[in-house]
């Protein structure tokens, strides 16, 4: 007897933040004869929730750029405590940002959220130089040092970064906020669980570093991880752990 599919998706890091994997683990076996049918339609709802969730998370990553991309509008680089005030603003809105800051066009912090980080030089950076030339949404990465509001010392961040231009759209520095990982988790779990799905977000390493799987659920499948290469979407059956079938639709480049 087939009993109920169960529905699970996992994220993967990509060449911005995520990948999207979607799986759909049969919990039953497939009769012979209908094994090519039920592949077929479950492979479908695999693809459909992955885009949903896909749809879900995007939407909420792009408020917080867009958010970016404002305060960036409104800083005027000749008026630092401005500057200041407005990423003060940023920590104090909901808890999402680690830290936010300005570092002008030579590389060296200006402005900082609570005044940290001021005259840092971070002009080798990854966010400042691609911030620079249009815009960065950065990698994965745990934080050294305790940022305010956080009750861990290697919280998990991802930079977001852009331009902060003059009146002739000259960019004269950028301006950054350290999205916090753990609030995405939050926001994955209750997209995950509306949608009846199991969530994992990865790092490049195939390290989990969020995730909203379902009690008794199967772990993520290591070819899972290995099919993310192919850099397109598609669909994939697997044999489980537990010889159970899986079928993963793999949605790279989320954030694109």
């Amino acid at each position: 007897r087939i009993r109920a599919p169960h529905l699970g998706t996992a994220f993967v890091a990509s060449s911005l933040i995520f990948g999207l994997i979607a799986a759909l683990v049969i919990l039953g076996p497939i009769a012979r004869y209908g094994r090519a049918f039920q592949s077929e339609v479950q492979t479908d709802n695999a693809m459909r929730g992955a885009r949903a969730l896909e749809v879900a998370v995007g939407r909420a990553i792009e408020r917080e750029w867009d958010s970016l991309v404002a305060v960036a509008a409104n800083a005027d680089p000749g008026d630092l405590e401005s500057i200041r005030g407005y990423a003060n603003a940023v920590l104090r809105a909901g808890g999402r940002i680690a830290w936010a800051g300005f570092a002008d066009r030579g590389g060296t912090i200006r402005a900082g959220a609570q005044g940290t980080r001021e005259g840092e030089d971070v002009g080798t950076r990854r966010w400042f130089r691609e911030g620079l030339s249009g815009g960065s949404v950065g990698n994965v990465y745990v934080s050294p040092q305790r940022r305010p509001g956080s009750d861990s010392d290697d919280e998990a961040l991802v930079n977001l970064s852009t331009p902060v231009t003059n009146v002739v759209g000259q960019s004269v520095g950028v301006f950054v906020f350290s999205l916090r990982m753990p609030w995405v988790d939050t926001y994955l779990k209750m997209a995950a669980e509306e949608l009846e799905l199991d969530a994992f977000i990865l790092d490049r390493e195939g390290n989990v570093i969020a995730e909203r799987r379902a009690e008794g659920a199967p772990a993520l499948a290591p070819d899972a991880i290995r099919t993310f290469q192919l850099n397109r979407p598609h669909t994939e059956v697997l044999s489980g752990a537990d010889v159970r079938d899986e079928v993963y639709a793999i949605i790279p480049n989320m954030t694109a």
